[in-house]
C-alpha cells in the first residue's frame, strides 16, 4: 500500500519508531509516537480533514510517500473489529471510555493499524471502545519494518518560499559583490602569473 505522511521536518529520514501509552483512563485514543499517514488514494485522508476543518495547511509541509507491507496490520472496518486491539478496562464505577494499550500492541507481531473510511465512521462515536479523534481514513505505523521504501515527493509552501528568499538574497549579494571583485581582478596581461599578483598585493598592503 502507498501512503502519505505529512511533516514539517525539513530533513526527514526514517528512524526507529517508538510507541508510548499516553493514558489508561479512556481519555486518549492515540499513542505518543508512531508514524501517521493516510492512503494516497484516500477519499477522505489527513489532507482532506485538515482542509475541511481549516486545521493545518499541508501544502506547507513535506509530503512523504511510503510503500508499506500491511500483511501484519490490523484493519478496522467496523465496530466489531475493535476487539482485535488490546484494551485497558475502564475505571471501576466510572462510565469512562476504554483505552488502547498501544505499547502491548507494538511489542507483538503487529506492525500497524489501518482504519478505513468506513471504519472511521463506525468507531468515532462507539462506546466504551472508540477511535474518536482519528478523524479520517488513517494508517498508524507502529514498526518501521513494514516500510519497504519511502521518498520525499515535494517541498511547498513555507519551506519553498524560504529557499526562494535565500536564493534571492544570494543573487543580490552576488550582484553587489561582483563589480567590486572585478575591480580587484588582476590584468593578466600585465602580470606573469597569479603568484606574482598575490606577492604584489601583499607588498602593497604591507
Amino acid at each position: 500500500m502507498r501512503v502519505v505522511h505529512y511533516t514539517k521536518e525539513a530533513g526527514f529520514e526514517l528512524r526507529p519508531i517508538t510507541i508510548k501509552n499516553v493514558g489508561t483512563e479512556g481519555i486518549w485514543g492515540k499513542p505518543e509516537g508512531g508514524l501517521w499517514a493516510s492512503p494516497v488514494d484516500s477519499k477522505f485522508g489527513w489532507q482532506d480533514w485538515c482542509r475541511a476543518k481549516d486545521f493545518r495547511d499541508t501544502g506547507k509541509q513535506l509530503r512523504v510517500i511510503l510503500d508499506i507491507d500491511t500483511g501484519s496490520f490490523i484493519t478496522i472496518n467496523s465496530q466489531a473489529d475493535l476487539s482485535q486491539l488490546p484494551w485497558y478496562p475502564p475505571l471501576a464505577g466510572l462510565n469512562l471510555m476504554e483505552a488502547i494499550d498501544f505499547e502491548k500492541l507494538a511489542a507483538g507481531v503487529v506492525d500497524g493499524v489501518y482504519l478505513t473510511e468506513q471504519g472511521q465512521w463506525a468507531t468515532r462515536s462507539s462506546h466504551p471502545r472508540s477511535l474518536y479523534g482519528w478523524e479520517c481514513e488513517s494508517i498508524l505505523i507502529l514498526n518501521e519494518r513494514c516500510i519497504k521504501h519511502y521518498k520525499i515527493e515535494k517541498e511547498t509552501g513555507e519551506m519553498a518560499e524560504g529557499y526562494k528568499a535565500m536564493a534571492a538574497e544570494n543573487s543580490l549579494l552576488a550582484a553587489e559583490s561582483l563589480p567590486v571583485a572585478l575591480e580587484e581582478w588582476p590584468d593578466w596581461g600585465e602580470t606573469a602569473d597569479l603568484y606574482t599578483w598575490l606577492r604584489r598585493r601583499i607588498e602593497d598592503e604591507g
